[in-house]
């Protein structure tokens, strides 16, 4: 299954599922939530939200960018129902509004744009994006392990106990004892 002529394949689905588990508005977990508009999914038809790529998906050639680079990372994805994924599709400033709200930058959490300019970074990569379509199979492995902490983890939450719905990348960043 695709969506705007791009494939779909096993570690999209468990990615596009570890987003929509942890989305979070205002700071708060809110499982199967649109971080826009702030539906509700979890008890209706899950189909509804979706994950939505900041950076597309694909190559994007005239803008330089390699969406194969940063497919995968949590900090492009946001959860978002139907109708507000096609509204921001369309309204690109107000898609990196929300973008920055969510994830920081002078709207939100920080003084900078640092957190999108690192991502923008990313996304031209060459390598990194050759590194995730050579390692569909892993990532896909590591996105269905971080679903089911996540179910573990939101359950905890629902119990009124500590929880850690932060999403953990494929990519692992580096230690000082790994030099």
């Amino acid at each position: 299954m695709g969506f705007g002529g791009i494939k779909r394949n096993s570690a999209d689905a468990h990615f596009s599922k570890v987003i929509r588990m942890a989305a979070t508005i205002n700071g708060e977990l809110a499982p199967w939530h649109c971080q826009l508009c702030e539906k509700d999914y979890s008890e209706r038809n899950r189909q509804g939200i979706q994950c939505s790529h900041f950076i597309g998906r694909g190559i994007n050639g005239l803008h330089g960018t390699y969406g194969w680079a940063v497919r995968y990372c949590p900090l492009n994805a946001l959860s978002l129902c139907s109708s507000c994924h096609g509204f921001v599709e369309s309204h690109p400033v107000f898609h990196t509004n929300l973008w920055r709200e969510i994830y920081g930058s002078i709207y939100g959490r920080d003084s900078s744009d640092s957190a999108l300019n690192d991502l923008l970074r990313r996304s031209q990569c060459k390598s990194r994006a050759q590194y995730a379509h050579a390692n569909q199979r892993a990532i896909s492995t590591h996105y269905l392990a971080e679903s089911r902490r996540l179910e573990q983890e939101i359950e905890k939450h629902e119990a009124g106990k500590e929880a850690d719905y932060a999403i953990y990348s494929y990519i692992r960043k580096p230690h000082l004892s790994d030099t």
